[in-house]
């Protein structure tokens, strides 16, 4: 008692406290500006609020419609509604029909209905989550694409705006003004060029060196995001095939949705552009800095070379170009060599927005035809309940397969008379009949409770496929991002030899000038990391619907069952109301089930009978008697008819105490089978009808005895 006590504020206090720490940061989140964290339990009621607005999380939001304000307390509607609900309460009290029909539809509200229901919810649910994660995480993607290429186009633009920067603080007036301090320096000044063309020399084996591992990073990144696209194609593809050999007719909307879907696998294809080299970063390689830095060096040598004439410096001015222009050209092929197909952006994106668009459209659309299905649905099944009634109250053979305990009374009454009994029944009969609520289920149950597994199982195979698709598409984004991420897309940085001149002098003024050039490369603070936040991780599959999708499934394939043994509760719920139709229902039973068991008896007869005249044939051609026994038999056969219901063999015309002659087409029973039908099973007339007219056969012997008698009378006076 005293833990309890305890826990229970303990488990409030908590509550409130994650309350707290979701509101707080969702409140750094917008200070920030990332994305808000959504609570998926509020967002599951929320959605579940729009079929019943009794499931809204606190505080429930403002109704919308008449439907939402039945369920708010207060309002006009939820009055009327409650006044309705008490008048079909009261007539309930007098009228025993009201009652019965309401308990019958309500066995089948809480079965077949709600398994429908089920279904309805569980189709609804998967387009408006999974599906519509699947793509939302596409859109995603496809905007981390964009960020990539822009943030490249920026990046070019930065360098090129550095260069022009350098190139208008590069000034040679202040050499002119101080030639004559030259000549002193000139030995320093040779020095400083060749650590300069070494400096250079330097820094293109390790460009070169830095575009190879570039080269080998591009070709690991093509060969990991070749497979995506295929492998997406292939799993719509025999999407589409599977939907159309579960289907009766190709063509429908369900198949053709599979089929449309299959162009989000160009989604796939953006991933390629995370492995190329925009062609801004290629035109400014080519037109920006590397021609302006290597322009740049030839001025300066050939300025020293033509206002000073020292030779030494053009030896290591033409090392210096040379090394250059090899960097130069190698930087140029391989960009050229590795180019790769473009994509039209903004293009895809106007589509992939058309065709959300169309999707939203859709999912609205199948909504509100399940909101207006649902209240149709229950309005129906109590219009089959009270079909049901009428044809209990007028007919016997509705819903009349239940052995019942009137029904042993009466097969004991017969038994007790020295008649043979019914019970138990016949396994063949067992298929039509049920004693009592057994396991057993007769052939029509078993039919029923077929289509119903089958009508459940074609229904969850387009959720359960679009469950599949949202939880690939998040594994294959969420492995794309996790690759990107990792240390196998990150390449070590170069180690640059960077020259400094200290000093106030014209040769370290002049230094510091040339080593400038070379800022936008060695002096830089750009971070290769930048690229890499443009991709978001991927929202995850709401698993906790899906598993409460799943476990209303469940219940709804179990409702496949119970419904059946549900439906045996009717006829008692009926037998409870009107008990004066008992009688009545349980002697057609009889008759039915002892009509059907002399049927089999003629059968057994008839056949034991033709067996014993065959064995006789057989024994007679043995024995030599084959033709008198055919000749005998066309005689014996002149006279003698078979009875038309259980074709007995012995019947003839002449015998009045076995024979009845249908009085429409002349057809022959035997006087049991005219004592048991009512109609003649050929023409359907009725063999208890009595004629207006008899006509009688009269001998004409009696006629001549008649006339000697009349001729003797005359005679004899």
């Amino acid at each position: 008692m005293l833990i309890s006590v305890l826990r229970r504020p303990k488990q409030r206090a908590l509550k409130k406290l994650k309350k707290l720490h979701f509101i707080a940061e969702n409140c750094r989140r917008s200070i920030v500006g990332e994305e808000l964290l959504v609570n998926k339990n509020e967002e599951f009621w929320m959605k579940c609020g729009r079929f019943c607005p009794l499931l809204y999380p606190n505080p429930k939001p403002t109704p919308r419609n008449a439907y939402e304000r039945i369920f708010t307390y207060g309002t006009r509607v939820g009055v009327y509604v409650s006044i309705i609900v008490q008048l079909i309460l009261g007539l309930m009290i007098p009228f025993p029909t009201v009652r019965a029909v309401i308990q019958i539809a309500s066995l089948k509200l809480a079965t077949s209905r709600f398994r429908s229901i089920i279904l309805m919810f569980i189709m609804i649910w998967a387009f408006q989550i999974p599906a519509m994660n699947t793509t939302h995480n596409l859109q995603m993607l496809a905007e981390s694409v964009a960020c990539v290429s822009d943030s490249a186009i920026q990046v070019g633009n930065k360098l090129i705006g550095e260069v022009n920067m350098q190139t208008n603080k590069f000034s040679l007036s202040g050499l002119k003004e101080v030639m004559h301090f030259f000549g002193k320096l000139l030995k320093n000044f040779r020095d400083t060029m060749r650590k300069l063309q070494n400096t250079v020399v330097k820094f293109g084996k390790q460009t070169k060196d830095f575009l190879v591992q570039l080269l080998a990073v591009k070709e690991f990144c093509q060969r990991f995001f070749i497979g995506p696209y295929y492998f997406c194609l292939r799993i719509f593809d025999e999407g589409a095939q599977y939907c159309d050999r579960l289907t009766l007719y190709r063509g429908l909307s369900p198949c053709k949705f599979v089929k449309d879907m299959r162009k989000i696998c160009e989604a796939a294809r953006f991933s390629e552009m995370v492995c190329v080299i925009p062609d801004k970063i290629t035109r400014t390689l080519k037109s920006g800095f590397l021609p302006f830095a290597k322009d740049k060096m030839k001025a300066a040598m050939n300025f020293v070379m033509d206002d000073y004439n020292i030779s030494f410096i053009v030896k290591e001015a033409k090392a210096a170009k040379k090394t250059w222009e090899e960097l130069g050209i190698s930087v140029n092929y391989t960009v050229e060599s590795n180019r790769t197909k473009t994509f039209e952006l903004e293009k895809m994106k106007e589509e992939l927005e058309k065709i959300l668009n169309q999707f939203n459209v859709f999912v609205d659309i199948l909504s509100a035809v399940i909101k207006f299905m649902i209240p149709n649905m229950v309005i129906i099944t109590f219009f089959t309940a009270l079909l049901y009634v009428m044809k209990y109250k007028r007919k016997e053979k509705a819903d009349n397969v239940y052995i019942t305990e009137e029904f042993r009374n009466v097969d004991m009454i017969r038994e007790a008379q020295g008649q043979p009994s019914l019970l138990p029944l016949l396994p063949k009969e067992r298929k039509t009949y049920i004693e009592g609520f057994t396991l057993h289920m007769t052939s029509k149950e078993k039919m029923r409770m077929l289509f119903a597994f089958a009508i459940t199982l074609i229904s969850g195979f387009l959720p359960a496929f679009l469950i599949l698709l949202d939880i690939f598409t998040y594994q294959m984004l969420y492995f794309t991002y996790s690759f990107l991420q990792s240390n196998s897309t990150r390449t070590d940085r170069l180690d640059f030899y960077n020259l400094k001149a200290a000093g106030e002098g014209f040769v370290a003024k002049l230094l510091q000038k040339i080593l400038s050039i070379f800022h936008p490369i060695t002096g830089s603070q750009y971070s290769d990391d930048d690229w890499r936040r443009c991709f978001i991780e991927p929202n995850p599959p709401d698993f906790q619907l899906i598993r409460f999708m799943m476990f209303l499934y469940l219940i709804a394939l179990l409702l496949c069952i119970i419904q059946i043994y549900a439906a045996r509760f009717r006829h008692l719920i009926a037998q409870y109301y009107w008990p004066e139709r008992t009688k009545p229902r349980t002697l057609w039973l009889y008759n039915k089930v002892l009509e059907g068991r002399k049927n089999i008896l003629t059968q057994l007869v008839k056949a034991t009978k033709e067996k014993e005249v065959k064995d006789q044939l057989v024994e007679d051609e043995y024995s030599g008697r084959g033709n008198l026994a055919n000749r005998g038999l066309t005689v014996l056969d002149a006279d003698q008819y078979r009875c038309t219901r259980c074709f007995r063999p012995d019947l003839s015309i002449t015998d009045a105490s076995n024979t009845r002659i249908c009085p429409n087409c002349n057809n022959l029973y035997c006087t049991d089978c005219y004592a048991v039908k009512k109609k003649c099973l050929e023409c359907g007339a009725s063999l208890q009808s009595v004629l207006d007219e008899t006509e009688f056969y009269m001998d004409s012997s009696c006629e001549e005895d008649e006339s000697i008698q009349d001729e003797t009378s005359v005679q004899s006076p």
